[in-house]
């Protein structure tokens, strides 16, 4: 009977503790689930900054690069061999590539979506580009991008 006593106390403490892991479990869920969405999109915006900083380094000849309107979307043109040109810009929530035939007649629909994105912004003076990306969490990455080879083109 002695001992009868003493299994009581023990599960009933063994249940509180198992109640309470389960909910320090189902509360931490929540905040975990946030820390990998911040987490992902913190790393799609500088994938996409990195692969345009390094599209304009690959790219970076005299009067190669200018800032353009695409229909609307202003797009980073980068003049390929002759004749072909690289378009990157923001579209229906993606960012964009299109490579292209020079006044190929072509929508920014038709370019390659690479990653989820609501807007790039670029500002030129001379030869340095500020770009800026927005996420489609609204959170923006900036980046500055020095052309080497003489200044942007107009």
């Amino acid at each position: 009977m002695g001992r009868d006593k003493m299994e009581l106390p023990s599960l009933a403490l063994c249940g509180v503790f198992a109640v309470l892991a389960l909910a320090v479990t189902l509360l931490t869920g929540g905040v975990y689930r946030q820390c990998v969405e911040r987490s992902d999109e913190n790393y799609v915006c500088r994938a996409a900054l990195s692969y345009v900083t390094n599209q304009l380094r690959r790219g970076d000849r005299a009067v190669a690069v200018s800032v353009t309107d695409f229909e609307g979307h202003t797009a980073l043109k980068i003049a390929q061999e002759e004749g072909y040109e690289l378009l990157l810009y923001c579209s229906g929530g993606q960012f964009r590539e299109l490579y292209a035939a020079v006044d190929g007649g072509f929508s920014p629909a038709d370019g390659d979506a690479l990653f989820p994105m609501e807007e790039l912004a670029v500002r030129r003076e001379g030869a340095l580009l500020d770009l800026t990306l927005t996420g489609t969490g609204g959170e923006t990455y900036s980046a500055s991008v020095a052309l080497r080879c003489g200044e942007a083109a107009a």
